[in-house]
């Protein structure tokens, strides 16, 4: 656990990662009944994303239950009660989002990942991203509780360039929890 929580490097997704820790207990994975958002300070309310996991005919789709206004501020738009599938393909970032969520019902367990997106206008903001599993029977993933942090130096810039209209973006770490990590994993995004 220590090696994940230093990989953290940020107070809003430690103190998500604590209280994920402290509210599962002896069990694998909290339920969402563990969770109440009123715990949290309210300076990590922003950056809180709830996504239900619906199981669907060929896989799992994932609803945006709840984005924080970091979220929405930073992507441009609100998420809130739409599916990530409906996200726009722009060259594979919904695919790669999905993907990370599918890799989290697999495994059952917390991941971590840092991406960095780039601007034409050779702009660059990185993000940090906490996505911790929860289960009503202990067997299946039915929620995701994501905390996501965005580092952009100039205010002024990051306004002017939200995530809605980047040109690209690159995974460049991952970590599940227990810690394992792999170029491959990294690879896949």
């Amino acid at each position: 656990m220590d090696r994940f929580r230093a990989a953290l490097r940020d107070q809003h997704l430690i103190t998500v990662f604590d209280y994920w820790c402290a509210s599962r207990g002896e069990k694998s994975m909290p339920s969402r009944s563990d969770i109440d958002p009123v715990d949290f300070p309210p300076k990590v309310l922003p950056y809180l994303l709830l996504a239900d996991v619906v199981s669907s005919g060929s896989g799992h789709r994932y609803f945006h239950r709840l984005c924080g206004s970091a979220h929405v501020e930073a992507s441009g738009w609100d998420q809130t009660g739409t599916y990530i599938d409906e996200l726009p393909p722009r060259d594979g970032y919904r695919d790669y989002l999905i993907g990370l969520y599918d890799a989290l019902i697999a495994r059952k367990a917390p991941l971590y990942t840092e991406s960095t997106y780039l601007w034409r206008e050779g702009l660059v903001r990185t993000t940090r991203r906490l996505m911790l599993p929860l289960s009503n029977d202990q067997v299946e993933v039915s929620m995701v509780l994501a905390v996501q942090v965005f580092d952009f130096p100039d205010r002024q810039l990051f306004i002017k360039s939200t995530l809605g209209n980047f040109s690209e973006y690159h995974e460049t770490f991952r970590l599940f929890y227990p810690e394992t990590t792999t170029q491959e994993d990294v690879a896949k995004g």
